[in-house]
Protein backbone atom coordinates (compact mmCIF):
# COMPACT_ATOMS: atom_id res chain seq x y z
CA UNK A 1 0.00 0.00 0.00
CA UNK A 2 2.82 2.40 0.94
CA UNK A 3 4.61 1.72 -2.34
CA UNK A 4 1.42 2.33 -4.32
CA UNK A 5 0.97 5.69 -2.61
CA UNK A 6 4.61 6.58 -3.36
CA UNK A 7 3.91 6.11 -7.06
CA UNK A 8 0.79 8.29 -6.91
CA UNK A 9 -1.81 5.52 -7.02
CA UNK A 10 -5.28 5.80 -5.58
CA UNK A 11 -6.37 3.08 -3.16
CA UNK A 12 -9.92 1.76 -2.87
CA UNK A 13 -11.16 -0.01 0.23
CA UNK A 14 -13.96 -2.53 0.60
CA UNK A 15 -17.14 -0.62 1.35
CA UNK A 16 -19.39 -3.49 2.43
CA UNK A 17 -19.30 -7.19 3.22
CA UNK A 18 -17.36 -9.76 1.24
CA UNK A 19 -20.38 -10.92 -0.75
CA UNK A 20 -20.53 -7.51 -2.51
CA UNK A 21 -16.83 -7.45 -3.42
CA UNK A 22 -17.43 -7.73 -7.17
CA UNK A 23 -19.72 -4.70 -7.05
CA UNK A 24 -16.88 -2.69 -5.50
CA UNK A 25 -14.48 -3.89 -8.16
CA UNK A 26 -16.90 -2.91 -10.91
CA UNK A 27 -17.39 0.54 -9.39
CA UNK A 28 -13.74 1.40 -8.69
CA UNK A 29 -12.32 -0.25 -11.86
CA UNK A 30 -8.91 -1.12 -10.35
CA UNK A 31 -5.73 -1.49 -12.43
CA UNK A 32 -3.82 -3.45 -9.76
CA UNK A 33 -5.59 -6.04 -7.63
CA UNK A 34 -4.24 -7.11 -4.25
CA UNK A 35 -6.18 -10.07 -2.92
CA UNK A 36 -6.12 -13.45 -1.19
CA UNK A 37 -6.48 -16.81 -2.98
CA UNK A 38 -10.01 -17.34 -1.69
CA UNK A 39 -11.30 -14.48 -3.85
CA UNK A 40 -9.80 -15.94 -7.04
CA UNK A 41 -10.89 -19.47 -6.09
CA UNK A 42 -14.52 -18.41 -5.69
CA UNK A 43 -14.38 -16.50 -8.96
CA UNK A 44 -12.90 -19.55 -10.70
CA UNK A 45 -15.56 -21.87 -9.26
CA UNK A 46 -18.40 -19.57 -10.33
CA UNK A 47 -17.09 -19.16 -13.89
CA UNK A 48 -16.29 -22.84 -14.40
CA UNK A 49 -19.75 -23.82 -13.17
CA UNK A 50 -21.27 -21.84 -16.04
CA UNK A 51 -18.66 -22.99 -18.55
CA UNK A 52 -19.23 -26.67 -17.78
CA UNK A 53 -22.95 -26.47 -18.55
CA UNK A 54 -22.09 -27.05 -22.20
CA UNK A 55 -19.43 -29.22 -23.83
CA UNK A 56 -19.02 -26.61 -26.55
CA UNK A 57 -18.47 -23.85 -23.98
CA UNK A 58 -16.01 -26.01 -22.06
CA UNK A 59 -13.96 -26.84 -25.16
CA UNK A 60 -13.96 -23.22 -26.31
CA UNK A 61 -12.90 -21.98 -22.89
CA UNK A 62 -10.17 -24.64 -22.59
CA UNK A 63 -8.81 -23.68 -26.00
CA UNK A 64 -8.83 -19.98 -25.06
CA UNK A 65 -6.90 -20.67 -21.84
CA UNK A 66 -4.34 -22.81 -23.63
CA UNK A 67 -3.83 -20.16 -26.29
CA UNK A 68 -3.35 -17.39 -23.70
CA UNK A 69 -0.83 -19.38 -21.68
CA UNK A 70 1.22 -20.23 -24.79
CA UNK A 71 1.43 -16.52 -25.60
CA UNK A 72 2.40 -15.64 -22.04
CA UNK A 73 5.26 -18.12 -22.10
CA UNK A 74 6.75 -15.82 -24.75
CA UNK A 75 6.05 -12.75 -22.63
CA UNK A 76 3.02 -11.66 -24.67
CA UNK A 77 0.09 -10.21 -22.68
CA UNK A 78 -2.71 -8.95 -24.90
CA UNK A 79 -6.47 -8.54 -24.65
CA UNK A 80 -7.66 -9.07 -28.20
CA UNK A 81 -8.84 -11.83 -30.51
CA UNK A 82 -12.15 -13.59 -30.96
CA UNK A 83 -11.58 -16.13 -28.15
CA UNK A 84 -10.64 -13.38 -25.72
CA UNK A 85 -13.73 -11.40 -26.70
CA UNK A 86 -16.06 -14.37 -26.24
CA UNK A 87 -14.57 -16.03 -23.16
CA UNK A 88 -12.68 -13.49 -21.09
CA UNK A 89 -13.86 -9.93 -21.73
CA UNK A 90 -17.24 -10.35 -19.94
CA UNK A 91 -15.40 -11.56 -16.82
CA UNK A 92 -12.92 -8.68 -16.95
CA UNK A 93 -15.75 -6.18 -17.34
CA UNK A 94 -17.35 -7.52 -14.16
CA UNK A 95 -14.23 -6.25 -12.36
CA UNK A 96 -14.15 -2.91 -14.15
CA UNK A 97 -12.25 -3.96 -17.27
CA UNK A 98 -8.95 -2.26 -16.37
CA UNK A 99 -6.98 -4.89 -14.40
CA UNK A 100 -3.33 -4.90 -15.51
CA UNK A 101 -1.75 -6.82 -12.65
CA UNK A 102 -2.70 -9.08 -9.74
CA UNK A 103 -0.76 -9.61 -6.51
CA UNK A 104 -1.93 -12.56 -4.43
CA UNK A 105 -0.81 -13.47 -0.91
CA UNK A 106 -1.92 -14.85 2.42
CA UNK A 107 -2.05 -18.53 1.40
CA UNK A 108 -0.89 -20.82 -1.43
CA UNK A 109 -2.75 -20.37 -4.73
CA UNK A 110 -3.91 -23.48 -6.57
CA UNK A 111 -2.06 -23.85 -9.93
CA UNK A 112 -5.39 -24.32 -11.72
CA UNK A 113 -6.67 -21.02 -10.33
CA UNK A 114 -3.41 -19.26 -11.24
CA UNK A 115 -3.70 -20.35 -14.88
CA UNK A 116 -7.34 -19.25 -14.91
CA UNK A 117 -6.54 -15.77 -13.58
CA UNK A 118 -3.62 -15.21 -15.97
CA UNK A 119 -5.76 -16.23 -18.92
CA UNK A 120 -8.87 -14.25 -18.02
CA UNK A 121 -7.10 -11.00 -17.17
CA UNK A 122 -4.24 -11.39 -19.67
CA UNK A 123 -1.82 -9.93 -17.17
CA UNK A 124 0.91 -11.06 -14.76
CA UNK A 125 -0.33 -12.74 -11.57
CA UNK A 126 2.33 -12.58 -8.88
CA UNK A 127 2.25 -14.67 -5.71
CA UNK A 128 3.99 -13.20 -2.68
CA UNK A 129 4.83 -14.43 0.79
CA UNK A 130 5.70 -11.99 3.53
CA UNK A 131 5.61 -11.17 7.19
CA UNK A 132 5.33 -8.05 9.29
CA UNK A 133 8.73 -8.80 10.82
CA UNK A 134 10.40 -8.67 7.39
CA UNK A 135 8.92 -5.29 6.54
CA UNK A 136 6.86 -6.80 3.76
CA UNK A 137 7.64 -9.28 1.00
CA UNK A 138 10.00 -12.25 1.56
CA UNK A 139 9.47 -14.28 -1.62
CA UNK A 140 7.80 -13.48 -4.93
CA UNK A 141 7.08 -15.39 -8.12
CA UNK A 142 8.24 -14.06 -11.48
CA UNK A 143 5.63 -12.38 -13.72
CA UNK A 144 6.42 -14.97 -16.41
CA UNK A 145 5.78 -17.99 -14.18
CA UNK A 146 2.66 -19.92 -15.18
CA UNK A 147 3.33 -23.20 -13.38
CA UNK A 148 2.17 -22.31 -9.87
CA UNK A 149 2.49 -24.47 -6.78
CA UNK A 150 5.35 -22.44 -5.32
CA UNK A 151 5.98 -19.08 -3.66
CA UNK A 152 8.79 -17.86 -5.90
CA UNK A 153 12.33 -16.75 -5.07
CA UNK A 154 13.67 -14.75 -2.17
CA UNK A 155 13.53 -11.04 -3.06
CA UNK A 156 16.77 -8.97 -3.24
CA UNK A 157 18.32 -7.79 0.05
CA UNK A 158 16.33 -10.37 2.02
CA UNK A 159 17.97 -13.21 3.95
CA UNK A 160 16.15 -16.31 5.15
CA UNK A 161 17.11 -19.38 7.13
CA UNK A 162 15.70 -22.83 6.39
CA UNK A 163 15.72 -25.44 9.14
CA UNK A 164 14.75 -29.09 9.40
CA UNK A 165 11.47 -29.93 11.14
CA UNK A 166 11.94 -33.66 11.84
CA UNK A 167 8.71 -33.94 13.84
CA UNK A 168 6.74 -33.01 10.69
CA UNK A 169 8.95 -34.93 8.27
CA UNK A 170 10.37 -31.82 6.54
CA UNK A 171 14.08 -31.51 5.74
CA UNK A 172 15.91 -28.68 3.99
CA UNK A 173 17.74 -31.07 1.68
CA UNK A 174 14.57 -32.77 0.46
CA UNK A 175 11.88 -30.10 0.89
CA UNK A 176 13.85 -26.84 0.75
CA UNK A 177 14.76 -24.70 -2.24
CA UNK A 178 13.72 -26.03 -5.66
CA UNK A 179 15.98 -26.37 -8.67
CA UNK A 180 15.00 -22.89 -9.88
CA UNK A 181 15.62 -21.27 -6.51
CA UNK A 182 11.94 -21.28 -5.56
CA UNK A 183 10.30 -22.04 -2.23
CA UNK A 184 7.03 -23.81 -1.55
CA UNK A 185 4.79 -22.57 1.26
CA UNK A 186 2.85 -25.41 2.86
CA UNK A 187 1.15 -23.62 5.75
CA UNK A 188 1.94 -21.83 8.98
CA UNK A 189 3.53 -24.24 11.45
CA UNK A 190 0.96 -23.29 14.07
CA UNK A 191 -1.86 -24.27 11.69
CA UNK A 192 -0.54 -27.73 10.73
CA UNK A 193 -1.93 -30.49 12.92
CA UNK A 194 -1.08 -34.14 13.44
CA UNK A 195 -3.71 -36.88 13.29
CA UNK A 196 -3.75 -39.86 15.64
CA UNK A 197 -2.14 -42.18 13.05
CA UNK A 198 0.83 -39.80 12.67
CA UNK A 199 -0.11 -38.03 9.43
CA UNK A 200 0.24 -34.24 9.21
CA UNK A 201 -2.43 -32.09 7.57
CA UNK A 202 -2.01 -28.52 6.31
CA UNK A 203 -5.59 -27.17 6.59
CA UNK A 204 -5.12 -24.14 4.33
CA UNK A 205 -4.00 -26.42 1.49
CA UNK A 206 -7.12 -28.57 1.95
CA UNK A 207 -9.36 -25.50 2.17
CA UNK A 208 -7.91 -24.06 -1.05
CA UNK A 209 -8.73 -27.29 -2.90
CA UNK A 210 -12.27 -27.40 -1.53
CA UNK A 211 -12.74 -23.68 -2.27
CA UNK A 212 -13.04 -24.59 -5.95
CA UNK A 213 -16.37 -26.28 -5.15
CA UNK A 214 -19.28 -23.96 -6.10
CA UNK A 215 -21.50 -25.26 -3.28
CA UNK A 216 -19.34 -23.51 -0.64
CA UNK A 217 -19.16 -19.97 0.60
CA UNK A 218 -16.77 -20.56 3.52
CA UNK A 219 -15.05 -23.68 4.86
CA UNK A 220 -12.86 -24.21 7.93
CA UNK A 221 -11.02 -27.56 8.29
CA UNK A 222 -10.18 -28.84 11.77
CA UNK A 223 -8.16 -31.76 13.06
CA UNK A 224 -6.82 -33.21 16.31
CA UNK A 225 -4.13 -35.65 17.41
CA UNK A 226 -6.88 -37.54 19.25
CA UNK A 227 -8.64 -38.54 16.03
CA UNK A 228 -7.63 -40.11 12.70
CA UNK A 229 -9.74 -37.86 10.47
CA UNK A 230 -10.59 -34.22 9.79
CA UNK A 231 -13.91 -32.41 10.11
CA UNK A 232 -15.09 -29.05 8.85
CA UNK A 233 -17.41 -26.11 9.40
CA UNK A 234 -19.09 -25.12 6.13
CA UNK A 235 -21.14 -22.10 5.15
CA UNK A 236 -23.11 -23.29 2.10
CA UNK A 237 -23.63 -21.18 -0.99
CA UNK A 238 -27.41 -21.31 -0.70
CA UNK A 239 -28.01 -19.48 -3.96
CA UNK A 240 -26.10 -22.12 -5.94
CA UNK A 241 -27.62 -25.02 -4.04
CA UNK A 242 -31.12 -23.72 -4.68
CA UNK A 243 -30.34 -23.52 -8.40
CA UNK A 244 -28.82 -27.01 -8.63
CA UNK A 245 -30.99 -28.90 -6.10
CA UNK A 246 -34.33 -27.05 -5.86
CA UNK A 247 -36.11 -30.17 -4.62
CA UNK A 248 -34.32 -29.92 -1.25
CA UNK A 249 -35.77 -26.50 -0.58
CA UNK A 250 -39.18 -27.42 -1.94
CA UNK A 251 -39.39 -30.12 0.73
CA UNK A 252 -38.22 -27.67 3.37
CA UNK A 253 -40.98 -25.21 2.43
CA UNK A 254 -43.64 -27.93 2.57
CA UNK A 255 -42.57 -28.89 6.09
CA UNK A 256 -42.23 -25.30 7.32
CA UNK A 257 -45.10 -23.23 5.99
CA UNK A 258 -44.29 -19.51 5.71
CA UNK A 259 -40.57 -19.82 6.49
CA UNK A 260 -39.49 -18.55 3.04
CA UNK A 261 -40.14 -14.91 3.99
CA UNK A 262 -37.46 -15.03 6.70
CA UNK A 263 -34.24 -15.81 4.85
CA UNK A 264 -32.10 -16.20 8.01
CA UNK A 265 -34.54 -18.67 9.54
CA UNK A 266 -34.94 -20.36 6.15
CA UNK A 267 -31.20 -20.96 5.71
CA UNK A 268 -30.74 -21.90 9.37
CA UNK A 269 -33.42 -24.57 9.00
CA UNK A 270 -31.78 -25.81 5.79
CA UNK A 271 -28.50 -26.34 7.67
CA UNK A 272 -30.20 -28.94 9.87
CA UNK A 273 -31.17 -31.07 6.88
CA UNK A 274 -29.10 -34.28 6.80
CA UNK A 275 -29.73 -34.56 3.07
CA UNK A 276 -27.97 -31.25 2.48
CA UNK A 277 -25.00 -32.21 4.67
CA UNK A 278 -24.61 -35.52 2.84
CA UNK A 279 -24.95 -33.87 -0.55
CA UNK A 280 -22.23 -31.30 0.19
CA UNK A 281 -19.93 -33.87 1.82
CA UNK A 282 -20.16 -36.23 -1.16
CA UNK A 283 -19.45 -33.38 -3.57
CA UNK A 284 -16.45 -32.25 -1.50
CA UNK A 285 -14.92 -35.71 -1.31
CA UNK A 286 -15.39 -36.21 -5.03
CA UNK A 287 -13.82 -32.83 -5.71
CA UNK A 288 -10.94 -33.52 -3.31
CA UNK A 289 -10.15 -36.87 -4.90
CA UNK A 290 -10.10 -35.29 -8.36
CA UNK A 291 -7.65 -32.65 -7.15
CA UNK A 292 -5.17 -34.93 -5.41
CA UNK A 293 -6.18 -34.83 -1.75
CA UNK A 294 -5.08 -37.90 0.20
CA UNK A 295 -7.60 -39.99 2.07
CA UNK A 296 -6.61 -38.70 5.51
CA UNK A 297 -6.92 -35.10 4.26
CA UNK A 298 -10.53 -35.54 3.17
CA UNK A 299 -13.09 -34.39 5.73
CA UNK A 300 -15.29 -37.06 7.28
CA UNK A 301 -18.14 -34.92 8.56
CA UNK A 302 -19.48 -31.36 8.37
CA UNK A 303 -21.28 -28.81 10.46
CA UNK A 304 -23.34 -26.44 8.31
CA UNK A 305 -23.64 -22.83 9.44
CA UNK A 306 -25.95 -20.24 7.85
CA UNK A 307 -23.77 -17.30 8.96
CA UNK A 308 -20.92 -16.36 6.57
CA UNK A 309 -17.49 -15.67 8.05
CA UNK A 310 -16.93 -11.92 8.20
CA UNK A 311 -14.81 -9.24 9.81
CA UNK A 312 -17.86 -8.07 11.75
CA UNK A 313 -18.42 -11.41 13.51
CA UNK A 314 -14.70 -11.83 14.15
CA UNK A 315 -14.24 -14.92 11.98
CA UNK A 316 -12.18 -13.10 9.32
CA UNK A 317 -9.17 -10.87 9.89
CA UNK A 318 -9.06 -7.35 8.36
CA UNK A 319 -6.98 -8.86 5.52
CA UNK A 320 -9.77 -11.38 4.77
CA UNK A 321 -7.90 -14.38 6.19
CA UNK A 322 -9.56 -16.94 8.45
CA UNK A 323 -9.22 -16.04 12.14
CA UNK A 324 -8.58 -19.70 12.95
CA UNK A 325 -8.48 -19.52 16.78
CA UNK A 326 -11.70 -17.50 16.82
CA UNK A 327 -13.45 -19.89 14.40
CA UNK A 328 -12.42 -22.90 16.45
CA UNK A 329 -13.65 -21.24 19.66
CA UNK A 330 -16.89 -20.04 18.07
CA UNK A 331 -17.79 -23.54 16.80
CA UNK A 332 -16.12 -25.54 19.61
CA UNK A 333 -19.28 -27.41 20.62
CA UNK A 334 -20.24 -28.26 17.04
CA UNK A 335 -16.72 -29.44 16.17
CA UNK A 336 -16.57 -31.66 19.25
CA UNK A 337 -19.96 -33.13 18.33
CA UNK A 338 -18.57 -34.04 14.88
CA UNK A 339 -15.67 -35.89 16.50
CA UNK A 340 -17.98 -37.65 18.93
CA UNK A 341 -20.40 -38.90 16.27
CA UNK A 342 -17.59 -39.76 13.84
CA UNK A 343 -15.78 -41.84 16.44
CA UNK A 344 -18.84 -43.80 17.52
Amino acid sequence: MAESLMFGSQIAFLTTDFTRLLDDYEYYRPTLLGLVPRVLSRMHAAVMEKVNTSKLKARLFERAVKSKLEEQKRGIFKQCGILDFLCFRPIRNRLGGRVRGIVCGGAPLQPEVLRFARSVFSCPVVEVYGATESGGVITMTLPTDITGGQAGCVVPDMKIKLIDVPSMGFTVKRDGIGENGTLQIVDRCKNIFKLSQGEYVAPEKVEQVYALCPLLQNMYVDGSSLYSYTVAVVVPNFEKIQQIFPELFDELLRNNNGIEGDSKKYFAEACWQKKLTKLILNDLNKHGAENGLKGFEQVRDLHLSPEPFSIENGLLTPTMKFARPQIRKHFAAQIQALYTTGNS
